[in-house]
């Protein structure tokens, strides 16, 4: 921005500053929802009607088999909305443009939580210096990083390109369509609980009761990676007092639907995974996929990972940065320790359902490094001349979001692989 367009604004009202700001952001969630849905729309959609490699149809028969059976999967959002959003039909055809409507609100539904996100934590650059005037490119730039997080995947190994997804972690995930759904109800839980822990407000601990128990109904492995280091922050923070008790007491809904989800997949006459058990197998499922697991999680975490190494002795939101990695780290031995093994022969299931708490938690753990970032170059650019040994390269601070790029670039690549057919790889 010129110095006279800054001298101008200067000279607007304040109301009419609202206003061109509320015009703005509006700007930019429409063109965040034009590119998901462009995105994520046409997945979906070949996905529904089996062209390429997906869950998405196999979800629908699952609703299907609900209505004529009254057997559900244990996590039944997704089917429950698909049956009752479509005005209680039965065709799959009819089910299945539901579901395509409904996992298209999901994404934008994430696309527009993390720009929202993004804004609140973020502070605009006053727009009353010549030198930093940015407000306009600073919005902009809110919104071209959550288009990044949206289109995130692990970063290319260049010695396998056609492995991008299997064995690593990814932030972002197509082709599941009951993480999709989670998806914003984790972000929302998340960041209700951060809010909860800072503030002790009673209606976000309503909230955080909620939150858990509908998306345990969604898909239970982000409760599974949340509860344990929420419950450790809750008694760190509140301590064995009324607040703290009621803190841990919230999550109790979720607990029970958790054991009833238990028993109801691999216990009692009518299981729904039959002739499995769960098993502590560090490692077992994780190697069918990857045998180079310590660089699938370089590859996969580099954009937190290195953030968290340059800019460790100056993050601004230390402390919700602590609970996003520490529900990454709690997803990651869910993914590692666990296995869904078959009774007849003591062979590792295949579908590695312990890995989707980790696919949760990483885009969130994204998200909360940009916000870091994000936040620490806004509120003083000296800031980024400083890491855990005294000054740093400015080629050096730029290094988290060059490698945010390359997450977004691998991402887009992995999504062009899925839609031309070539599997999930």
């Amino acid at each position: 921005m010129s110095i006279a367009n800054v001298h101008a604004a200067e000279r607007l009202p304040r109301s009419e500053l609202a206003v061109e700001g509320r015009r703005r952001h509006a700007a930019h969630l429409c063109g965040l929802a034009i590119v998901v849905l462009a995105v994520g729309a046409p997945l979906f959609y070949w996905g529904l009607f089996d062209r390429i490699v997906a869950d998405h149809a196999a979800h629908v028969r699952f609703a299907q088999r609900g209505v004529a059976e009254g057997v559900w999967p244990a996590h039944f959002l997704l089917q429950a909305l698909i049956y009752t959003l479509s005005g209680f039909q039965t065709g799959f055809v009819a089910l299945a443009w539901t579901a395509l409507a409904l996992l298209s609100a999901c994404v934008v539904a994430k696309a527009w939580l993390s720009y929202g996100l993004l804004v609140r934590y973020c502070p605009e650059l006053p727009p009353t210096s010549a030198e930093r005037s940015t407000w306009l490119s600073h919005a902009t730039l809110l919104a071209v990083v959550t288009g990044e997080l949206m289109l995130s995947g692990p970063i290319i190994r260049p010695w396998w390109t056609s492995r991008i997804y299997l064995g690593q972690v990814s932030p972002n995930i197509w082709h599941n369509p009951t993480s999709l759904v989670c998806w914003p109800l984790a972000i929302l839980l998340f960041f209700a609980a951060v809010e909860f822990l800072r503030t002790r407000q009673a209606r976000l601990l309503v909230a955080v009761s909620v939150l858990t128990a509908v998306s345990v109904l969604a898909k239970p492995n982000y409760f599974l990676a949340f509860a344990p280091v929420y419950g450790v922050l809750a008694w760190r923070r509140l301590g064995v007092s009324r607040v703290g008790l009621l803190a841990i007491a919230a999550l109790a809904p979720a607990v029970l639907l958790l054991g009833w989800q238990w028993l109801a997949s691999f216990g009692g006459p009518r299981v729904m995974r039959p002739g499995q058990h769960v098993a502590w197998m560090p490692l077992a499922a994780w190697r069918v996929y990857s045998n180079w697991i310590t660089v699938s999680l370089l590859f996969s975490l580099a954009f937190p990972l290195s953030y968290l190494v340059i800019y460790r002795r100056s993050l601004r939101y230390r402390e919700m940065l602590l609970f996003a990695w520490g529900v990454m780290l709690s997803a990651l031995v869910w993914m590692a320790g666990f296995a869904e093994v078959h009774d007849a022969d003591g062979v590792v299931d295949a579908e590695f359902n312990f890995s989707w708490g980790a696919h949760l938690s990483l885009f969130i753990l994204f998200l909360v490094t940009a916000i870091d970032l994000f936040d620490q170059q806004a509120a003083d650019p000296a800031v980024a001349e400083h890491a855990s040994t005294g000054r740093i390269s400015r080629a050096l601070a730029q290094v988290p979001w060059w490698l945010l790029a390359a997450h977004a670039a691998s991402g887009l690549v992995w999504i062009t692989r899925q839609a031309i057919g070539r599997g999930l790889g």
